[in-house]
């Protein structure tokens, strides 16, 4: 084997480092489907990936889902920002490892990762941010773009060396004094690709016009309406599901199991788990394969 050969063998291996003190490899035929779809979409968009995993006690677990979807769903717009310039993962604590993400013994339950899967970063975040999606904001924007937005400055670089000029212009034109050229140029950020969102994201953060701010966070937020609320690669995170409800024997809702009985009788036991508040039915629960 030439030397050529040699190092092109070699930069092919799927095997990463992380802080240089532990070696994860990246199982790229292990896993389900769907999180390989994630890691093709992170790497055709140019995006990280945030990837969380779950408690393993059922009420952590409920507790999560509930603030989960409070973020997707809810009004909280730096929230949605989170999810829509990031590939957002969730794994239980199995997948995880079964992906070689994380080491059976490691508390980290919060992980960015590249296209290929590299772990970028790590942290143990706490239940209680899932709380508010304005916890969850403030907490999940600083692990994602960094100190001073490190990150994001970088990600943001790389992306305008291919921003098309129509768009570099648009954004100076976002605050003209002139109304129709403000409007025109929204609709032109509009139609760009999802690569470019990391742009509009810094920007907002940086600019001192008020007026390119808030048009820019308007055209983020749209975008994220604009998206499936049932589907990944829309709003709803990968690796998760929302979960079927029906009218108990002796009361209130109840929870569908996945898979569910094949039988079709009764789920639970007569006032186990009963789930009474409609509002409940709005949580998101982890797949598990």
């Amino acid at each position: 084997m030439d030397r050529r050969t040699f190092l092109s063998a070699l930069l092919a291996a799927p095997c990463v480092s992380f802080a240089g003190r532990f070696s994860f490899c990246q199982e790229a035929d292990k896993g389900p489907e769907w999180y390989r779809a994630a890691l093709r979409s992170m790497t055709e968009r140019r995006s990280p990936g945030i990837v969380l995993v779950g408690p393993i006690a059922l009420e952590d677990q409920s507790t999560l889902g509930l603030g989960l979807w409070a973020a997707v769903d809810g009004k909280c717009t730096d929230a949605h920002e989170i999810f829509l310039t990031s590939a957002f993962i969730c794994l239980t604590p199995d997948l995880a490892a079964q992906v070689g993400l994380r080491k059976p013994d490691e508390k980290a339950n919060r992980i960015l990762i590249d296209g290929d899967g590299r772990r970028l970063a790590a942290d143990l975040v706490p239940l209680d941010v899932f709380a508010k999606p304005e916890t969850f904001a403030v907490s999940f924007d600083a692990f994602l773009h960094g100190a001073d937005l490190a990150r994001l400055k970088e990600r943001a670089a790389r992306a305008r060396k291919s921003l098309p000029e129509e768009a570099r212009l648009a954004i100076e034109l976002l605050d003209s004094e002139n109304v129709e050229s403000r409007d025109r140029a929204v609709g032109t950020l509009q139609k760009l690709s999802p690569d470019f969102f990391c742009v509009f994201a810094l920007e907002h953060r940086t600019t001192a016009s008020a007026e390119v701010r808030g048009r820019l966070k308007s055209i983020l937020e749209s975008q994220y309406q604009a998206a499936a609320t049932d589907k990944v690669d829309g709003r709803l995170p990968y690796g998760t599901r929302l979960p079927e409800f029906k009218e108990g024997s002796c009361g209130g809702v109840r929870e569908i199991p996945d898979p569910a009985p094949e039988d079709g009788g009764e789920m639970i036991r007569c006032g186990m788990a009963r789930i009474s508040d409609p509002d409940v039915k709005k949580l998101l629960r982890f797949l598990t394969k």
